[in-house]
């Protein structure tokens, strides 16, 4: 028992240790926003009753999740998208299954939604033609959800709660779930999957793709 102790102080330390640095490449910049983000996830998440399934507070689960949002590129650009979802169910892995479902099906449209932003800041300084714009965000649309499946996406947190089921009292578990990406990957997925699909299409088209994603 004083055995499995020690190493439950060790892992905490650990812990603590590794999110201190990250931490500390996070606060470059954006130090007051940073500490306000963190401190009102927490407060809100503890004042709900959110417990971490693993070793260590709730804090530092929710600083994890914060950092990732908060880190930035050697240009200055967001390194990370992180995806917030709940779900509730009888078991805790049957309500993290769910929250890591949603998270993909948000991260097929968040990828979506950039190389649409992408396309259209290629048509407005006139890179691209409309009938390449058309055709990437038509292929892109079609297989976002293969898409997303190419991209990892990391469990930055899974923090829980038991509840009473409204309809029968019997208890229920809702998990909180923070997953995080790189962008820079999800672009690159999306680029190979268009480039493939897009194969046949004309030399001109593919140029048109590099002058897009060149822009991200």
């Amino acid at each position: 028992m004083k055995t499995k102790n020690i190493l439950r102080i060790a892992l905490v330390t650990i812990l603590i240790a590794c999110f201190g640095m990250t931490e500390a490449q996070v606060l470059k910049t954006r130090q007051k926003e940073y500490k306000k983000a963190l401190k009102q996830r927490t407060r809100e998440m503890v004042k709900q009753g959110y417990s971490p399934k693993g070793a260590g507070s709730v804090e530092l689960y929710i600083r994890e999740a914060i950092n990732k949002e908060f880190a930035t590129d050697e240009n200055g650009e967001s390194k990370f998208d992180v995806v917030y979802t709940s779900s509730v169910d009888p078991t805790f892995e049957g309500a993290a299954n769910a929250c890591r479902a949603a998270a993909r099906a948000a991260l097929a449209g968040n990828i979506e939604t950039r190389v649409a932003e992408l396309v259209k800041r290629s048509l407005n300084t006139q890179q691209v033609s409309m009938k390449s714009a058309e055709g990437i965000n038509k292929t892109v649309t079609a297989g976002k959800q293969l898409i997303a499946q190419k991209v990892s996406m990391e469990d930055t947190y899974l923090l829980f709660r038991e509840l009473k089921d409204e309809r029968d009292g019997k208890t229920i578990i809702e998990v909180n779930y923070a997953g995080a990406y790189s962008q820079r990957l999800a672009m690159e997925k999306a680029r190979e999957y268009i480039r493939e699909q897009m194969k046949n299409e004309t030399e001109e088209l593919h140029k048109d793709l590099d002058r897009i994603f060149n822009l991200d």
